[in-house]
């Protein structure tokens, strides 16, 4: 998640097939022809709403099973609330049953524990949740988890991200040290260095003062403890929690190089990414392999976590490598990457502002100006099939930026909205950071 974003409050989800399109030209007759064979016409962002209209899906991600879900900008109340309407589409009828999201590979799989022991939805969800998706239209999705958990067909929460700000982050290392007990010696002056870090702000390690220098040598010692001693830990606590556990320590080393990368480059928010990225691919292998083996899998994020090969596309930042391109890699073709777009409208940004898309007139020649000028208020587009968009052309489907790119190498596909709207706090005037 990227900090400088803020959230703020209300917004209107509505966005009306029939919306009257300014269109100064039609389009090619052959981008015309590509689209109707290579897009779906969705009709509406209401996620109760029957959806006959997504069912063509069904064959554009038959042999799909990781499917990655980007998003603009952290603040995409339309975004946000599309993925909860295909969240409900791919479990009923495709059969994902598992969400996963950009957030702490532990305290998701917590999460599941306290929606069985029947929590308030609104602390479940600031357990595990990134404070950008504490909004209404995510709480429709992780609702709808909640509730599924009591019918014959069941779908998970789950996070691949080895950073987050939940609640429940300051359980993570005593519920490792706990399930060491007994079989992983640590020494008190070991322990006492994990503890701390497993509650220190991030902006507050200083890796080379006093404090701080012991975690790094605590956090090593403990992955080779565990290594020797793995076999004992199965025969007590069983095989899938020591993978579990494992796991999770692995996501407290990434996360101690991410903070010292941050106070080495303090100016630099995007010196952790080469770290982050490839710790969230590895989870969600982790998750594919062997948490859920035999389950489809959901996975909720930014576009910038989503795509594959930042380098192709022009004046982007972002590290390397991403998660997108490890993902696929690993997965080739049953992973799929779709991206978000809009054509106008507003989103929550900096400072808990509602800041405008494309201030001036969409990039001419933009691929969400191509789909506004299609004419449906709501498409998805698979970018899979060669024809006139695998091309350089501009797109803001990350922060409403015109970056060119050919996207078809980057994304498998784009979900465009024609207006984008703010998301909204579960809390009205909340500030989340």
């Amino acid at each position: 998640m990227l900090r400088r974003f803020l959230i703020a409050s209300i917004c209107c989800l509505s966005v009306c097939p029939s919306t009257s399109f300014a269109q100064d030209a039609p389009l090619p007759e052959a981008t015309k022809t590509w689209l109707d064979a290579n897009s779906v016409k969705v009709a509406t962002l209401d996620m109760d709403a029957p959806y006959d209209d997504l069912m063509p899906l069904g064959d554009k991600l038959r042999n799909v099973r990781i499917l990655i879900l980007g998003e603009e900008s952290h603040g995409d109340g339309a975004s946000f609330a599309a993925k909860a309407r295909l969240v409900r589409f791919l479990h009923e009828q495709m059969g994902f049953n598992v969400l996963a999201f950009e957030s702490g590979f532990f305290e998701s799989d917590q999460a599941n524990d306290l929606l069985q022991q029947g929590v308030p939805l609104d602390s479940v969800i600031a357990s595990f949740q990134q404070p950008v998706w504490c909004m209404d239209e995510v709480k429709k999705a992780i609702d709808y988890v909640a509730r599924s958990q009591k019918t014959g067909q069941p779908m998970w929460l789950a996070g691949f991200d080895n950073q987050t700000r939940g609640t429940a982050s300051s359980l993570r290392v005593p519920s490792l040290l706990n399930f060491l007990d007994g079989v992983v010696p640590i020494s008190d002056a070991d322990r006492a260095a994990l503890l701390k870090f497993g509650t220190l702000p991030f902006v507050m390690y200083k890796p080379d003062q006093d404090g701080c220098r012991e975690i790094l040598p605590a956090l090593t010692r403990l992955r080779v403890s565990f290594d020797q001693l793995r076999q004992r830990l199965e025969q007590r606590q069983g095989v899938p929690m020591t993978d579990f556990y494992s796991q999770a320590l692995d996501n407290l080393r990434a996360l101690e190089r991410q903070t010292r990368s941050w106070a080495t480059d303090v100016k630099h928010y995007q010196a952790g990414y080469p770290i982050r990225d490839p710790q969230m691919a590895d989870n969600i292998r982790w998750l594919a392999e062997n948490g859920y083996p035999n389950e489809k899998i959901i996975c909720w994020c930014h576009t910038g976590h989503a795509l594959r090969h930042p380098e192709t596309i022009e004046g982007w930042i972002w590290g390397q490598p991403t998660m997108g391109t490890l993902v696929k890699a690993h997965f080739g073709d049953a992973a799929y990457e779709l991206g978000f777009c809009a054509h106008h409208g507003k989103y929550r940004g900096m400072g808990r502002h509602v800041n405008e898309i494309h201030e001036v007139n969409p990039t001419p020649g933009s691929l969400e100006e191509t789909f506004h000028r299609y004419g449906n208020a709501l498409l998805f587009v698979d970018l899979r099939q060669t024809g006139p968009l695998a091309a350089t052309l501009p797109c803001g489907c990350m922060f409403y930026m015109p970056l060119r790119a050919d996207w078809s190498k980057v994304l498998d596909g784009m979900f465009f909205t024609d207006e984008m709207t703010p998301s909204t706090p579960t809390q009205p005037g909340q500030n989340h950071e």
